[in-house]
């Protein structure tokens, strides 16, 4: 089994208001490629590819299932969360000004988590110069990837995966693909044997078919 010991990495460097950050599982990433957007969990659902599951709880309470979620931390404890289970994602990385003049989109304070039911919350008008800890751009329906500045991976084997179906399907992707580390944990990956099966099929189909049910939460 691959176990990477997370020592050497620090991507806290890129915790600027500049940048928007929304982590993805590895196997949805080619969905999201062909697509050239991230969609909401409202829109994925009803494309039969299913949302985390304890953020589509907390966002049908809070009435927020037809946003996209933008944190301002590239090491967010979500982030950390996952592969400290060992689910492979991703952290896309976005330009910020690109997201905050899509309409309807705004500032949520604090984050989700922080709410307890939808009576009181209200999305703030965007103003980034300074965002409080674990505020979250919400940006409504569905975000292009025009503002997509670059990809990190957490090893180099999720990275090659990606960079080979990509060339296979030859999707015009203009944002760099790069390994970088947090600090402080032992990630030890699963299901990549699945997600290796999945792409393998993808490229042989040329096509993205539907992702493979396995848990990511």
């Amino acid at each position: 089994m691959l176990q990477i010991d997370i020592a050497s990495l620090d991507i806290t460097q890129h915790d600027d208001p500049k940048w928007a950050y929304h982590i993805t599982p590895l196997h949805y990433l080619p969905s999201i490629l062909t697509d050239g957007t991230l969609f909401a969990k409202d829109v994925l659902q009803s494309r039969a590819i299913l949302p985390r599951a304890t953020a589509f709880r907390r966002d049908r309470m809070l009435g927020l299932g037809c946003y996209v979620h933008f944190g301002f931390q590239a090491s967010s404890p979500l982030f950390i969360d996952k592969l400290k289970k060992g689910y492979p994602h991703v952290l896309l990385v976005f330009d910020a000004s690109t997201l905050t003049g899509i309409s309807g989109s705004g500032l949520l304070a604090g984050n989700t988590k922080a709410w307890k039911s939808k009576a009181a919350l209200r999305l703030q008008p965007m103003a980034i110069t300074k965002p409080a800890p674990r505020t979250e751009l919400l940006v409504k329906y569905a975000a292009g990837l025009e503002g997509l500045d670059r990809m990190l991976f957490t090893t180099d084997i999720e990275r090659e995966m990606i960079e080979r179906l990509i060339d296979r399907l030859q999707l015009d992707i203009r944002a760099p693909l790069t390994t970088r580390l947090p600090q402080g944990i032992t990630y030890r990956p699963v299901h990549l044997d699945i997600i290796a099966r999945y792409f393998e099929a993808c490229a042989a189909a040329h096509a993205v078919l539907r992702p493979p049910d396995i848990p990511f939460d």
